[in-house]
């Protein structure tokens, strides 16, 4: 694979990066460099980057370079500074791989840092998928170095008479990462001289249990899940409980929306209705005997107010539109469509959120319902109340929109102006 494609070496300068681009070089790959500037050792900084600039250009090689402000992103996303580094040189080697066409992205871990990687996830309790370490392969980022220790990369540089810049931030005790290198990987092997080969081992095998559990999962959320419409998951409950100790399966079944909380997933499944727990980019919300996973949106409350007909009026956050326009003809089949009476509407009309207390006169019923009754008998789900618009004139509500229209606007034999209301895609 790597023979034929267009290859870019993540290069920090250091023995790793500079062994591995030494190797693509000796093998005739097709490859390209990149090179971050965290500035975040100023004098150091400067003289890597051009020793990487010399090194391409002395290499014929084509090469991308970026100064990052670390410091200031690690304060806004509030992360630790290695793991703000992180993701914006990942972020930029994704960019750079999709304007210039890379077929994949190198990098130099190796051995040793897989054995500290181990230790850190142990510490975070990282469960089976962070013990399993560093991936050799995923998506577009290779990592060809890892069945290698860092004494063996030193081993090689020192004979072809390598040269590198020295990072003097790994010498500080002030990273976790440091510390263990230092002060812990060390003594551990003296007392186990063979551990990056055990931990090899080790790996391959919690990689194949990881693998066995990922094809049980599939096999369990085909039987426990459905997909709606609206872009929501739905887990059956009991459905999870018939497999037994449904606090087993929920945590690796809701883990990839990004809750990481194992105790409170479990108290969800116990929890009373209308229970809700929220990760970076889903929510999941306990619904009698089912748990709704929706991914976070802002829909917040909504109300404007509709001057006149013809109009249109946008409704940004739902990517819909509200159209009103005269009409001769009444086509009942029609969905997100509603007819009424025109004479009795009083402008200026309001599009607004639903709320507590409201209610109307449902079409094809009689007398009044409240829409909390009547969301209830529609089975709507919490994340599918939360969207509800209504159309109002003067205090009333004429549509409960996309659901059902209010009886007192409807068209009737006696009618002789007809409106046309629709809710459609914006841009339609």
């Amino acid at each position: 694979m790597l023979f034929e494609a267009k290859i870019l070496v993540a290069t920090s300068t250091g023995l790793d990066s500079m062994v591995l681009t030494d190797l693509c070089l000796k093998s005739n790959l097709n490859i390209a460099l990149a090179h971050c500037n965290f500035q975040l050792r100023k004098q150091e900084n400067l003289e890597e980057e051009e020793f990487i600039f010399n090194f391409a250009t002395q290499n014929s090689l084509q090469i991308f370079t970026k100064k990052f402000n670390t410091n200031c992103f690690a304060q806004t996303s509030k992360q630790s500074i290695q793991m703000a580094a992180r993701q914006l040189r990942y972020e930029w080697f994704q960019h750079l791989a999709k304007a210039h066409h890379f077929d994949c992205i190198l990098t130099a871990h190796h051995a040793d840092d897989n054995l500290e990687t181990f230790f850190i996830n142990l510490g975070r309790a990282s469960g089976i998928e962070g013990l399993s370490g560093i991936p050799k392969h995923k998506s577009n980022i290779v990592r060809p170095l890892l069945p290698f220790s860092r004494e063996d990369i030193l081993s090689y540089a020192n004979e072809y008479q390598l040269h590198w810049c020295e990072d003097s931030s790994n010498a500080s005790l002030n990273y976790q990462r440091n510390k263990l290198r230092h002060n812990v990987i060390p003594e551990l092997k003296a007392i186990f001289p063979h551990i990056l080969d055990h931990l090899l081992t080790t790996q391959t095998h919690l990689s194949s249990t990881q693998n066995l559990l990922q094809n049980h999962l599939k096999t369990v959320e085909t039987e426990v899940c459905e997909l709606k419409a609206n872009g929501e998951m739905q887990y059956n409950i009991e459905a999870i409980k018939a497999f037994g100790h449904p606090q087993d399966y929920i945590y690796p079944l809701l883990k990839p929306y990004g809750f990481t909380d194992w105790a409170a997933l479990q108290n969800l499944i116990s929890a009373q209705s209308g229970k809700q727990i929220v990760s970076t980019t889903h929510r999941a919300i306990k619904n009698r005997q089912v748990l709704i996973v929706a991914p976070l949106e802002e829909f917040g409350t909504f109300e404007r107010e509709i001057s006149k007909s013809p109009s249109e009026t946008v409704i940004p956050n739902w990517s819909k539109k509200i159209t009103i326009l005269p009409s001769k003809e009444i086509n009942r089949n029609q969905k997100d469509v509603i007819y009424v009476d025109a004479e009795i509407l009083k402008f200026p009309l309001t599009v607004r959120s639903w709320r507590p207390g409201d209610y109307f006169y449902p079409e094809g019923m009689t007398g009044k319902k409240k829409l909390s009754k009547f969301f209830k008998d529609e089975k709507l789900s919490l994340t599918d109340k939360s969207r509800v618009l209504v159309l109002c004139s003067d205090s009333k509500i004429v549509w409960v929109i996309g659901l059902r229209a209010d009886q007192r606007f409807t068209t009737t034999a006696k009618t002789t102006i007809i409106s046309k209301i629709n809710f459609i895609n914006a841009t339609d």
